[in-house]
């Protein structure tokens, strides 16, 4: 958190994530292109998006689900996706980190 504090990994503590601190990162994975494909098309974030389109099927309330909406959009991670391609199957796509 901003206070230098080591989190717990809770999703509701993704709001206070200042910093991810790569330090102990294998080495190996500093350079590396990691691909994730997904059989989704929901984006990470908004109306559509992972939070209120599978919150409530993994128990999160509304008033949860707001919070992690707002974690997920401003977490320091999520600056660095980038999308590579897009498969042609419908609901099929693919990104790297």
């Amino acid at each position: 958190n901003a206070q230098g504090e080591e989190l717990k990994g809770y999703g509701r503590e993704l709001p206070h994530v200042a910093h991810i601190d790569t330090s102990g990162l294998d080495s190996r994975l500093r350079d590396a292109v990691i691909t994730v494909m997904c059989d989704v098309t929901n984006p990470l974030c908004g109306e559509h998006g992972a939070t209120y389109t599978f919150g409530a099927q993994k128990g999160a309330t509304p008033e949860m689900q707001k919070e992690l909406e707002t974690g997920m959009c401003r977490c320091p991670f999520r600056r660095r996706w980038t999308t590579r391609k897009r498969c042609t199957t419908k609901g099929r796509s693919a990104c790297s980190a």
